[in-house]
This record gives structure tokens, sequence and C-alpha cells, in this order.
């Protein structure tokens, strides 16, 4: 685990927001699963396909 260090919140940078999203997404894989994570992509896929 990386240590934790004090991030703009107003403008975080690049890196922490790549790594964020890492961890948010692993997280919401073994939350839900493979079969239901493929499935909220498609889903989140579909909106943006109508936006």
């Amino acid at each position: 685990m990386k240590p934790i260090k004090a991030v703009n919140v107003n403008n975080p940078d690049k890196e922490f927001l790549e790594e964020f999203h890492q961890i948010l997404a692993k997280s919401l894989v073994r939350k839900l699963g493979i079969d239901n994570s493929r499935k909220l992509l498609e889903l989140i896929k579909e909106e943006k396909d109508e936006e």
C-alpha cells in the first residue's frame, strides 16, 4: 500500500485520478463479481451513447 499524500481536491493531478479510478474499479469488480461488472460496463456505455 502506498503512503497517503495530500491532494488538492479542487485540482487533483492526473496520476492521482488514474490511480483512484483503478482502485475504485477493482473494488467494484470484487463486490459485483465479473458478470455483473460486465453488465454495469454495458449500461455505462449505453448511457454515454445516448448523450
